[in-house]
């Protein structure tokens, strides 16, 4: 594969709303369906970048991952999304970086198949990104939406956010030897009206963590840069 065909970036997303954010920054858009998920290839800056739109939940998130990995061979793997806050300090619109992810739904032990680091290369680039928390995210297949299980989980793994992707995201990652961080944005305070704020801001969320995401990405280097003189077109979206 040529270096202007190679994707330098891949962005999984569980929500095509998620996906649909990033992909209104992308130029010269083209759109591939594999195994049941929308991808969309496009440029940002120069810099090829591939979209997957991989469903919710931790299963769907891996086999997505890998599915890109293999299809695609990105350089860097990003999950972008939305979480719930568990740190007191975070508020909605507040854009988090994972330092690690911990896999928190299961009973092993060995942390090794529990708690997943981000690329350093990676978090060095978001470092001086304004507004920028890096921490610890948390991943289950469920909604936090209780007092107790965001004190559990802020005393447990001093968490920032709860999400349902993002450690089986980077497990694969460092299984396939592919630098990986998750970029969550706050959408609910993960409490008893979780379900509701999330109905109400999760839009204005996406926005602001897509234009984080987007910087964040501007700045990744390339050994060779992709020129591509394609305008941004107003297009329909296939996502739901």
């Amino acid at each position: 594969m040529n270096n202007s065909s190679r994707t330098l970036v891949g962005i999984i997303c569980a929500l095509g709303r998620e996906a649909k954010g990033i992909a209104e920054y992308l130029i010269d858009k083209k759109w591939d369906a594999l195994a049941g998920r929308t991808i969309l290839h496009g440029f940002l800056d120069g810099r090829r970048v591939t979209i997957l739109n991989s469903g919710v939940g931790k299963t769907r998130a891996a086999s997505g991952t890998q599915l890109l990995i293999d299809r695609y061979h990105p350089r860097y793997i990003i999950n972008f999304g939305t979480a719930g806050g568990i740190d007191d300090s975070l508020r909605v619109k507040d854009v988090v970086v994972s330092t690690r992810a911990v896999m928190y739904d299961t009973d092993h032990k060995d942390p090794e198949k529990t708690i997943f680091h981000a690329a350093p290369e990676l978090l060095e680039l978001g470092r001086d990104l304004p507004g920028i928390h890096q921490g610890v995210i948390c991943t289950a297949d469920r909604v936090v939406c209780s007092d107790s299980v965001r004190t559990k989980l802020a005393y447990e793994y001093q968490a920032l956010c709860a999400d349902w992707e993002g450690a089986a995201i980077l497990e694969v990652c460092k299984l396939n030897g592919s630098p990986g961080l998750i970029l969550k944005v706050i959408s609910d305070k993960a409490g008893p009206y979780a379900r509701l704020e999330f109905l109400f801001y999760h839009k204005v969320a996406i926005a602001r963590g897509a234009a984080v995401l987007t910087q964040l990405i501007s700045k990744i280097p390339l050994a060779e840069r992709m020129e591509n003189k394609g305008e941004r077109k107003k297009e329909v979206f296939p996502y739901p």
